[in-house]
């Protein structure tokens, strides 16, 4: 097993999935209050239908990049 390989890119996902959410947290936000200037978007049942999948094949595929990354070349 090579282990320093492995915990990298494991560190890499984390860290990216980190920038991710807190990137998602500031677009899609609730609004303060009413007279707040920036509402922020509101996700629709569409961007919903579309993300969905794409978010599961990135997951599928980080997964098999960091168990790759474990394994002896």
């Amino acid at each position: 097993m090579n282990l320093g390989r492995g915990f990298v890119r494991l560190g890499v996902l984390l860290t990216a999935l980190w920038f991710v959410y807190w990137t998602a947290a500031y677009v899609i936000r609730v609004p303060r209050s009413e007279s707040d200037p920036f509402p922020g978007p509101v996700p629709s049942l569409t961007t919903g239908l579309i993300l969905a999948p794409l978010v599961l094949a990135g997951v599928v595929l980080a997964l098999r990049w960091i168990a790759d990354g474990f394994r002896l070349r």
